[in-house]
């Protein structure tokens, strides 16, 4: 009888320890993979980034709207460039009443980063006007 008691014992904490492994590895895991998400977010905004400033100082009419595939870091994402046109007369009033002032077109340029499983960051650029 002594024999089968011990065995159960031994059963038992070797359960006991597998769930203690498996309690503290979950924690680890879900650790991990925050952090490779937030890695490949970090590569997609050194890119995004790159282009912003590429585009910063280019004259406006240089610019022209276009997809392309471009590799950084050893991987490959997609960069998407689109040029929208705003009126300024919509961003702001006047309070007096002169017809002398123009209101001229301001353009906006929209840069697009994304991966090839669908994640994306953008951000707008007000590239040099004139």
């Amino acid at each position: 009888m002594k024999k089968g008691s011990l065995l159960v014992e031994a059963l038992v904490t070797l359960i006991i320890i597998v769930f203690a492994f498996g309690v503290a590895f979950v924690p680890s895991w879900s650790l991990l993979r925050k952090t490779k998400e937030n890695s490949e977010l970090i590569s997609l905004e050194e890119l995004l980034l790159n282009k912003c400033e590429e585009l910063t100082y280019l004259n406006v009419s240089s610019i022209v709207p276009q997809e392309n595939y471009e590799e950084y870091n050893g991987v490959k994402y997609k960069v998407s460039i689109s040029k929208k046109n705003i009126e300024s007369s919509d961003i702001f009033t006047l309070t007096s009443d002169s017809t002398f002032i123009t209101f001229p077109e301001i353009t906006i340029v929209t840069v697009r980063v994304e991966t090839e499983d669908g994640k994306y960051i953008e951000t707008q650029v007000v590239p040099q006007q004139w």
